[in-house]
């Protein structure tokens, strides 16, 4: 069953998609060897910029990061987009 408008997505996949979800700066474990962590992007309420820590066995670890939109420093109503 593929969503509307072509995008080639079919629904179980959304739903286990939508069923992650942690806490700011909680490490948690979603596969042997990688860790997401989500930290505060200070863009909108709960916006998140994502962090996946791998480890593979003998390898150096590797760190991705991405963000969609980040917020601005110093806004009144909302928290000051994090460093990583």
């Amino acid at each position: 069953r593929g969503l509307k408008g072509g995008q080639g997505l079919v629904r179980c996949s959304v739903d286990k998609v939508i069923r992650i979800s942690a806490p700011y700066w909680r490490p948690l474990p979603i596969a042997p060897g990688v860790t997401l962590t989500f930290y505060d992007a200070g863009h909108i309420l709960g916006s998140a910029i994502v962090v996946l820590d791998i480890q593979e066995r003998g390898q150096k670890p590797v760190r991705l990061v991405f963000s969609g939109d980040l917020g601005r420093q110093g806004l009144a109503i909302l928290r000051d987009p994090e460093f990583i």
